[in-house]
């Protein structure tokens, strides 16, 4: 998720304490999603539908565009609930009952800096069932891409 987007303004607007853009995360491909399927949601927002296009994001030879947000320590656990909802990933669940596995991947800031942090990234099984839907965003930055097609 980055600043500005969808889904931003309803998780994480005013419950970050830190959020910086130019970050990216090698070993990953991103794509854009063009059809939508939630199919994953349960619970009182099950019928959440994406509206339009998104970003769908799986391990890859590329690198991917993204904001590093450190969570404000008070709402952490809150927040990584929520997250994990939205992407489809339980803990409790096995790899292949996951729509995203949440994992910890280093992302480096284009000044050299480098951290570990969690990134969802698609399951295998997931990827393979939505390629259909799938074509790839060769910059790899979601928000570059949207810039160029204001339409979507």
């Amino acid at each position: 998720m980055r600043t500005g987007e969808r889904n931003y303004a309803r998780l994480l607007k005013g419950r970050t304490v830190r959020e910086e853009n130019d970050w990216w995360l090698s070993g990953a491909q991103l794509y854009l999603h063009s059809a939508g399927s939630y199919q994953h949601l349960k619970g009182n927002l099950a019928d959440y539908q994406p509206r339009g296009a998104y970003p769908y994001m799986v391990e890859g030879a590329g690198r991917v565009a993204g904001h590093l947000m450190e969570l404000n320590p008070d709402l952490y656990d809150t927040l990584l609930i929520e997250l994990d909802w939205l992407e489809g990933y339980s803990e409790q669940a096995g790899p292949e009952e996951n729509e995203y596995l949440r994992v910890a991947r280093e992302v480096q800031h284009e000044n050299g800096a480098k951290t570990l942090t969690w990134v969802y990234l698609a399951a295998p099984h997931a990827f393979a069932r939505q390629i259909p839907n799938l074509s790839p965003i060769e910059s790899g930055d979601w928000l570059a891409w949207r810039k160029l097609n204001k339409d979507s």
